[in-house]
């Protein structure tokens, strides 16, 4: 597992300090999602690919601040539905 480092608030992609498999380019590489997979309550998961070349490296697991938990904090958004303790 690798810790990434986002370039600046609101970046589509992150750098890593490793090198790629595929097309052998030295560190530090820049990966992308290819789309969230799945999630759990803090956390997203896509396949990620090396911006560069597009090979596959793995699983990005991207971590997130909530308040709620994902799916409360999305049904907020979209629908304004209050959580009533």
């Amino acid at each position: 597992m690798h810790v990434c480092k986002v370039p600046y608030p609101g970046a589509n992609r992150v750098f890593v300090e490793a090198a790629c498999p595929e097309c052998k380019a030295e560190a530090p590489i820049d990966i992308r999602g290819r789309g969230i997979k799945s999630h759990d309550h803090d956390t997203y998961y896509a396949d990620a690919e090396h911006v560069g070349c597009g090979g596959s490296l793995g699983t990005l697991h991207a971590k997130v601040d909530t308040i709620f938990g994902i799916e409360e904090d999305e049904a907020m958004l979209k629908h304004g539905r209050a959580r009533v303790y």
